[in-house]
């Protein structure tokens, strides 16, 4: 049986020259680590890479480390394909370097590779929506544009039912999210909503797999200082891996989501998460067990009403 491990090294890149990595024709890769040569910049390679396809404008994924260093410490997982391929620029000032990679093949019946533009102005919204039957989960996006404050994508990323188009996952001004690794389950009814917050079109990238997952993502409207309960089904069991509200707090790369996230047995509540603070728990891939005995509780903190939404899978039915 042949290897199923893909891993390259370039010859030497120039500075701010750029290196390739594309499966053969037919064939689809997950790539998992991209190092170089060079010494690492804010403890990462010094390197940024994103997503192409030879005709919009490179999405992305992780910047050059001296500016922002974002997205380069967290775990990655990004499909490609022929058509949609990772484009990898040597960043070192002076010294050309080998750059290299290390990942798998995977079946590409299942990869889901693409960019889109997003438009800018009133309509600058664009959805990520499976067709009917199909359940995928996202574990990169990457973006043409980033801002010159905080230096993160210059869109925000949320979820929808094609109605309630308010829950955000990630805030372009904010912290929360930019390092996390992804897990969105998503399907026909509950699907991605990126909003562009530049005043251009903006080209992103998204990437991820076909999974044959039951997604149980939602969307409701609690009104102020309210709870929404998440509770499965009797004989269920639920995994959470993202939460989304329309009502944040704090100011500038420290707003986070503005609700409270417990677990909840009937008789006790402990907190997972907490409104006020800026902790790592917000930052990180979500993996919540619940099921109908143990479930979860978002309480909505602010005075207003604010759209809540989850994303999930159905873990284990049984009777």
């Amino acid at each position: 049986m042949p290897s199923m491990l893909v891993s390259g090294m370039s010859a030497g890149i120039a500075a701010a020259g750029t290196y390739n990595i594309r499966p053969a024709v037919g064939e689809a890769w997950v790539i998992y680590e991209v190092g170089s040569e060079e010494p690492f910049s804010g403890n990462i390679p010094d390197l940024s890479y994103g997503i192409v396809d030879g005709a919009l404008t490179l999405a992305q994924i992780v910047q050059d480390p001296t500016v922002a260093a974002d997205k380069g410490n967290r775990p990655k997982e990004i499909y490609i394909t022929r058509d949609n391929y990772l484009e990898v620029t040597n960043e070192v000032a002076a010294n050309p370097c080998f750059i290299s990679f290390t990942g798998e093949r995977v079946n590409p019946n299942n990869v889901i590779t693409d960019m889109v533009t997003c438009p800018n102005g009133a309509a600058g919204t664009v959805d990520i929506q499976p067709p009917a039957g199909e359940t995928w989960r996202i574990t990169e996006i990457g973006a043409e544009l980033y801002n010159g404050g905080n230096n993160h994508p210059e869109v925000s990323i949320g979820i929808t039912d094609g109605t309630a188009v308010d829950s955000i996952i990630i805030q372009e001004v904010a912290d929360r999210g930019q390092q996390k690794a992804l897990d969105w389950i998503i399907d026909e009814d509950i699907y991605l909503h990126v909003i562009n917050s530049a005043a251009a079109d903006v080209d992103i990238a998204y990437c991820g797999v076909r999974v044959p997952l039951v997604s149980i993502g939602s969307i409701q409207d609690v009104a102020g200082s309210a709870v929404l309960d998440i509770r499965p089904p009797a004989g269920e069991e639920w995994v959470i891996t993202e939460i989304a509200v329309e009502t944040w707090a704090g100011a500038g790369a420290n707003i986070i989501p503005h609700v409270t996230v417990s677990l909840n047995d009937d008789t006790n509540i402990s907190t997972l998460l907490e409104h006020s603070v800026v902790s790592l728990g917000w930052n990180r891939k979500f993996h919540i067990h619940i099921d109908h005995d143990t479930y979860l509780s978002i309480t909505e903190v602010s005075t207003a009403d604010n759209e809540v939404g989850v994303l999930g899978y159905l873990k284990r039915s049984y009777s």
